[in-house]
């Protein structure tokens, strides 16, 4: 049997919690932590999401969850910081589109997911 992916899903908008019930339901995913800052989310996720730990602090999130991959889905000012923070983790990334706002950071992004050989999806 091949290894679940460990996932943690930043950003819990419509997007976010769509890409967490998703990974619920895909075999290979492991859904292993939700994070958002806004209080009033976190409140209604406790519902759905029982088991799943919710965190407000991204950092916190990784260092704590050590996940095989982030989906992040969160505003599109925070995409390149969050894609940096989570391959300096050691993780995959999955970024919701655009991965930033300039060309340049886009770059950044992309030059440290090939030095670290970890997978950068933009979707």
């Amino acid at each position: 049997m091949m290894k679940k992916i460990r996932i943690l899903v930043v950003g819990l908008g419509t997007m976010g919690i769509s890409h967490a019930r998703a990974y619920q339901a895909i075999e290979g995913f492991d859904l292993v932590g939700l994070c958002t800052n806004r209080p009033e989310t976190r409140h209604d996720l406790q519902t759905e999401f029982k088991s799943i730990p919710l965190f407000a602090d991204y950092e916190e999130a990784l260092e704590k969850l050590k996940p095989d991959a982030v989906s992040i889905c969160t505003y599109t000012e925070t995409h390149a910081d969050y894609c940096l923070k989570a391959l300096n983790a050691g993780a995959h990334v999955f970024c919701e589109k655009p991965l930033a706002h300039r060309i340049e950071d886009a770059e950044t992004v992309v030059e440290l997911a090939t030095k670290v050989k970890k997978a950068l999806i933009i979707g």
